[in-house]
């Protein structure tokens, strides 16, 4: 009697890959169906060769298919490779010849290693090829029926490793080959992955009762899952609750507090009735004591008529004093003017309304100048000198080692250390100063001249701007033996915008600038007195 296949049945291929990859492989499972095809893994590693790694996966239609990165490079590249799949082949899949049903697979195509492909350009940065992507190797692929039937014997139960598998049942009649053909459910034949396992079963109660208890097992994790969501929303119930509790007791109060407002207005309102009524008495009590102040006076106007005679020489002599302040005034009044440049002198500042003696400051030609104004002299004096005040738009200073030898002639001195570059004017790689801004700077240089043993040495040093030499140092002995000497040079130059500043060796015999790991050769400057723009 032949097996019958029907799509509620299951067969199972199991395929084993025999190679030597560790037990981190795993079978490329579907996710839109619990029962997948069944991949083992011999866990026996190689060694002889180096266990590739797994570093990511992706997801192809239903399949979660691992990537894996191999510990080989040849020619300067990796080789990447993927979890085999089990998909149908789509041109001539089942077919039946000679009593043979021969069913074909592939475990890798185009669009799987495309996609493998994508993936691994999002993680490296290096560039990949189509050709670097392979299925993951593996020695054999064997098909195992687990249920015995008569009707059917498998052929080549071990098939070697390749793109595409082919496997050959052979049925004792041609009946039972084409029944299976019909019978075999396939998902689809365009190159998607078998969606169900297939095991040749002759026990069906056997079968039926693993999946229901299978489908048991997904609704009571289903079940249990939508226990536990009942159990966040009771909680988030009971939160909202006691929030609207705490809402209810807070209007609550609210309208008691609107209460006793309104009772504490009904009491003003009665005050304000009483204070009304108050003023109304005050003012007729007043105009009752006007009434009598009227009377008071009307009898004193006698004595009052003697005064006025002094009270008009006193209106008099007011008089005058207010048309003297008044003269004063007119004379500390004037128009105030927008001289549109930064005052120069006690005369600008007046007119641009300082009023009051004291000390400024006032723009000279190119400095700021401090001055006494007097505003308003008994004499022709209105302004008086003080002195220049030292005005920088922004601070200018550097300080810089070096601390290894140097021996090149007419080249900048380059240095190392920088101790502090405040506008960041001076240049560590070239060894030269740039002026940010004009005006007087100062300058020091100080290095120690390393004598060799010699009948005549000598080292000389200049402070060069712009490459000519502003400053020349130099240090000489005669019949030496490893001797040192210092060489300094100290200047203060006058520069514009932009002027480079820096020292170099003009000339030198047996010697050098001393390098022994220590900062024993240095460069300083600062910005003595700025120079302010004419147009400021």
């Amino acid at each position: 009697m032949g097996t019958l296949l029907s799509w509620q049945l299951v067969i199972v291929l199991a395929l084993f890959l025999n190679g030597f990859y560790s037990s981190e492989l795993e079978s490329p499972d579907r996710v839109t169906d619990p029962i997948s095809t069944s991949i083992d893994t011999q866990r026996t590693a190689s060694t002889d060769k180096p266990v590739p790694t797994k570093i990511s996966s992706v997801q192809h239609e239903s399949f979660c298919i691992n990537i894996y990165e191999s510990q080989e490079i040849k020619n300067k590249k990796k080789d990447y490779y993927h979890s085999p799949i089990t998909v149908l082949k789509p041109d001539n899949t089942v077919r039946v010849t000679n009593n043979k049903l021969k069913i074909r697979f592939e475990t890798s195509n185009v669009a799987v290693k495309t996609k493998v492909l994508d993936r691994l350009r999002g993680l490296i940065s290096q560039e990949i090829m189509l050709n670097q992507v392979e299925v993951l190797p593996y020695e054999s692929v064997q098909l195992i029926s687990k249920v015995e039937s008569p009707d059917f014997t498998l052929i080549n139960k071990s098939i070697p490793n390749g793109d595409q598998l082919n496997f050959e049942l052979l049925c004792h009649t041609k009946e039972n080959c084409e029944r299976v053909r019909n019978e075999l459910h396939i998902c689809s034949i365009d190159g998607v992955e078998i969606s169900k396992n297939y095991e040749m079963s002759g026990n069906v109660t056997e079968l039926l009762i693993k999946l229901q208890n299978f489908l048991d097992d997904k609704f009571e994790e289903k079940r249990h899952n939508i226990t536990e969501e009942t159990k966040d929303l009771a909680a988030k119930v009971k939160i909202l609750t006691d929030k609207i509790q705490t809402t209810e007791t807070n209007l609550t109060e609210t309208q008691n507090k609107l209460k006793n407002t309104e009772a504490e207005l009904k009491n003003v309102n009665d005050l304000t009735t009483k204070l009304n009524e108050n003023l109304k008495n005050i003012d007729h009590k007043l105009e009752a004591v006007e009434e009598n102040l009227r009377k008071e006076l009307g009898v004193g106007a006698t004595s009052a008529t003697f005064d006025s005679t002094k009270m008009k020489q006193d209106l008099g002599n007011a008089i005058d004093a207010v048309a003297e302040l008044t003269k004063k005034l007119n004379a500390r009044t004037s128009e105030i003017v927008d001289i549109g440049l930064m005052p120069t002198s006690c005369s600008d500042l007046q007119r641009i309304g300082h009023k009051l003696n004291g000390f400024f400051m006032v723009k000279n030609y190119r400095k700021m100048e401090t001055v006494y104004c007097n505003f308003y002299p008994n004499n022709n004096f209105i302004q008086k000198s003080i002195g220049y005040s030292d005005v920088k738009s922004k601070p200018v200073y550097f300080f810089v080692q070096r601390s290894s030898k140097f021996d090149t002639i007419n080249k900048p001195i380059q240095f190392q250390m920088e101790r502090g570059n405040e506008g960041d004017a001076f240049d560590l790689k070239t060894g030269k100063f740039r002026a940010p801004r004009p005006g007087i700077y100062f300058f020091s240089f100080m290095g120690l001249a390393d004598f060799l043993t010699s009948s005549k040495v000598l080292l000389g040093v200049s402070l060069q701007l712009n490459g000519d030499s502003v400053g020349m140092a130099y240090v000489d002995d005669v019949n030496t033996t490893d001797r040192k000497s210092t060489v300094t040079i100290q200047s203060t130059l006058k520069l514009e915008k932009d002027d480079r500043v820096w020292v170099e060796i003009t000339f030198m015999e047996s010697s050098s600038l001393i390098g022994n790991g220590n900062p024993q050769t240095y460069f300083t400057g600062f910005l003595l007195e700025e120079e302010l723009s004419p147009t400021l």
